[in-house]
Parts: structure tokens; sequence; C-alpha cells
């Protein structure tokens, strides 16, 4: 959610949101829950964190980022001008926070929320 926040919202209009305490400990809370559900699920340990996500889940990452500015878009708040940009730095956040790997996966979206879509070219 936070990396949503920070690389999907328009800096210009929403930097000082960006910036405030709350998204951080927001991050913060984030990274804690994904290691106590990391020491509780998975009974191997941690999946290697050098490890890069392969293909599949990084276009599902991409995927869930480009939906989330649809939907965003759709409520009237305004999103980063330079979707492919935010995409990257979303994708880099949230995966290695998540130190997904090949533990933690999205399933890919069931279906398009708009058939127009920010430009990831």
């Amino acid at each position: 959610m936070s990396g949503l926040i920070k690389s999907g919202l328009d800096n210009q209009k929403y930097r000082w949101f960006k910036e405030t305490a709350a998204v951080a400990q927001l991050w913060e809370a984030s990274l804690m829950l994904v290691t106590a559900l990391e020491n509780t699920f998975l009974p191997h340990g941690a999946p290697d964190r050098e490890a890069q996500p392969d293909q599949p889940t990084r276009d599902r990452w991409r995927a869930r980022y480009r939906n989330a500015l649809i939907r965003l878009g759709d409520a009237g708040i305004e999103v980063t001008a330079d979707a492919q940009a935010g995409a990257e730095a979303y994708g880099m956040e949230e995966i290695d926070a998540a130190m997904s790997g090949k533990a933690l996966t999205v399933a890919a979206p069931t279906r398009a929320l708009a058939t127009s879509s920010p430009n990831f070219e």
C-alpha cells in the first residue's frame, strides 16, 4: 500500500502526503507484518533475498499496479504522469520489501478494470 502511495500518486499534488509520518509508519508496519507472516507460515525459512522474481511474477505486479492506477484515477485521484517509472519503482519497492522470490506471489487480476489504461510502453 505505501509503495503504491509513493510510486502511484502524482508527485506535484501529493508530495506532502507521500512524505508524512503516517505513510512511513504504514511502510514499517507492512514490513513487520510480512516478517511475522514469514516467520509463521514459511517453515523452511524466508526465500532467498538475493533472488530476483521471475518474469511472470513481475508481470503480475505490473498488472496490479496498472489496475490500481486505474482505480485511483476513476476515484478522481491524480496519479503519476510517468506510469512506466512508477511501475518500476512500485515493483522494486513492493517485491523487495516482501522478499517475493518464489514464496510470496499474487494472483493475476481476473479482469481489466477499464478499457483504457496508463501507457506502459
